[in-house]
């Protein structure tokens, strides 16, 4: 005995159709899970452009301020949406006058990053645009268990911008001390009169 099906082959290819669409977007969303769980822990920490630095350019709120209490009296440390250089925004800090006198205090953008190990190659820096006359301030702090040199903490600045009125790129490469480090930070701002802008900050562990 034989069995004849009588399909028409317009509903034959149409349900071949769905069922090859149906492998192909479980296959594509496997895939994306994938690929987004190993960009999620393939670096934990480690930022694709800042480095261990969290939001490069100021986008989100991942920033701190260091500065004295009631800064607002006499200095900006804000959010600019009107100058950068990549992006939505950059870091502004400006200081009018000093707290006190003439005693010069940091103002400054602030973010504690990981640890790193002792004797690792850093390099620091990103886009800085300052006012002429200004002294900027990028910088690189690191606290010790054990003093260095007499040290409980060493800070490093990278090269002043040479340029004004636009952003100038500026970086600074450091050997960190044998000695373990119990916190590293980095700073941008000011600890003199003037205006500047950030944007784009990083600090990058280098491979040998």
């Amino acid at each position: 005995m034989k069995f004849i099906f009588n399909v028409p082959t317009r509903l034959l290819k149409g349900q071949i159709w769905i069922a090859v669409c149906g492998i192909v977007a479980a296959f594509a969303l496997s895939t994306c899970g994938v690929l987004r769980k190993l960009a999620d822990t393939s670096s934990p920490g480690y930022d694709q452009i800042g480095g261990l630095v969290r939001d490069s350019g100021f986008e989100e709120e991942s920033w701190g301020i260091s500065a004295p209490p009631g800064y607002g009296e006499y200095a900006e440390i804000n959010i600019d949406e009107k100058i950068k250089h990549k992006g939505r925004r950059s870091g502004h800090v400006y200081l009018q006058r000093h707290p006190r006198g003439n005693v010069r205090v940091l103002h400054a953008w602030t973010q504690t990053l990981q640890a790193v190990p002792p004797g690792a190659r850093i390099r620091f820096g990103g886009w800085v645009r300052a006012e002429r006359g200004t002294q900027v301030s990028l910088s690189l702090r690191c606290e010790f268990e054990t003093p260095v040199n007499g040290k409980r903490y060493v800070s490093v600045e990278t090269e002043q911008p040479t340029k004004f009125g636009e952003f100038q790129y500026v970086e600074k490469t450091v050997v960190m001390p044998a000695s373990t480090a119990t916190a590293l930070s980095l700073h941008a701002g000011l600890s003199d009169l003037g205006e500047v802008w950030f944007d784009n900050l990083f600090v990058r562990i280098l491979k040998d």
